[in-house]
């Protein structure tokens, strides 16, 4: 008769049901999204998300890295080098667990001072806050979009980026 170890049992269990366990919250900080820092190359952002990405060139040299399955964007600098991250995704969350798709009564409360930046679109449109590194766009009332920028962002590039809320999560752009 076989003997089987009652860890080596536990393990094939852990094993079998890792892949189908929930994936841990990411967190949004004033220095990384989901584990994604400013300042890095694209190959060091496709090892830290653990994802090849679609990349997108533009017209005055900077790049965008797209991480689907991380629900992530990167911006590059014409030398390579990230200088924003962003995600719609409500997973991600900042301490205190606000996060895209959360009421921006949430976020006001939990971190005040906050600086406001109006934007004059047609019609009402988007507010988007700041909180020393981070931007945050709103979408009726809920917070669309983080953007962790080195620097002031555009503020159309962040109010035309798509919103969680808006039907457009998952195009992380």
């Amino acid at each position: 008769m076989i003997r089987i170890s009652p860890l080596v049992v536990v393990a094939l269990v852990c094993a079998y049901c890792t892949p189908f366990a929930p994936a841990a919250v990411s967190g949004i900080s004033q220095t990384a999204i989901g584990g994604a820092k400013l300042g890095l190359s694209a190959a060091a952002y496709a090892k830290a998300l653990a994802e090849k990405p679609t990349v997108t060139r533009y017209a005055d040299g900077t790049s965008r890295l797209l991480f689907s399955k991380a629900e992530i964007s990167v911006l590059l600098t014409r030398g390579g080098r990230g200088m924003a991250v962003s995600t719609d995704a409500s997973e991600y969350r900042l301490p205190g667990g606000i996060g895209p798709c959360d009421p921006i009564a949430r976020l006001l409360k939990a971190y005040r001072p906050v600086a406001r930046h109006v934007v004059q679109p047609v019609g009402n449109g988007p507010v988007v806050y700041q909180l020393r590194h981070l931007w945050f766009t709103t979408v009726a009332g809920r917070v669309g979009r983080v953007t962790l920028a080195s620097g002031r962002p555009s503020i159309a590039s962040l109010v035309n980026a798509p919103q969680c809320g808006t039907g457009e999560e998952g195009s992380h752009g």
